[in-house]
């Protein structure tokens, strides 16, 4: 089974052609906004998963499953994927164009692989935190002279 060696949250995940190494632009740990809810441009997150010496030879096929639980604690899936690992490593790497958070406070990405074919075990294998910071602007009082 393959195993997950990382997660980050960054803005834009950039893989070089020539040596496929990848690259992290701008690691998210939180946002500050004037308003609520806010809308986060450009999310995305980047896994690395790895086979053991055992299993390096053949295919193995996982489910992910992606969800975000906000402070709440309610959950919205925010996907799941087959993917099937040739390789002895393998870059698994999530995108959204805008994600909407509606309140101030801890949001946490989990990221969970699937522990058996019919996709009914979960275990969770990243749990990335994100906080929304509330500051909304000052009330500016006008004072008589």
């Amino acid at each position: 089974m393959p195993n997950h060696a990382w997660s980050v949250l960054c803005e834009k995940v950039i893989v070089d052609k020539e040596t496929n190494n990848v690259s992290l632009i701008s690691c998210r740990e939180q946002v500050t906004s004037p308003v609520l809810p806010v809308h986060v441009a450009n999310v995305s997150i980047a896994t690395l998963w790895y086979k053991d010496d055992q299993s390096a030879t053949h295919n193995e096929d996982f489910r992910l499953a992606l969800n975000l639980i906000a402070p709440d604690d309610s959950v919205k899936e925010l996907g799941r994927i087959k993917v099937v690992m040739k390789n002895p490593r393998q870059r698994v790497n999530f995108y959204f164009d805008v994600l909407p958070f509606q309140q101030a406070g801890t949001y946490y990405f989990t990221l969970s692989k699937s522990e058996d074919a019919s996709g009914e075990r979960w275990s969770e294998v990243s749990r990335l935190p994100f906080v929304v910071i509330y500051s909304p602007p000052e009330t500016k009082i006008a004072r008589g002279s």
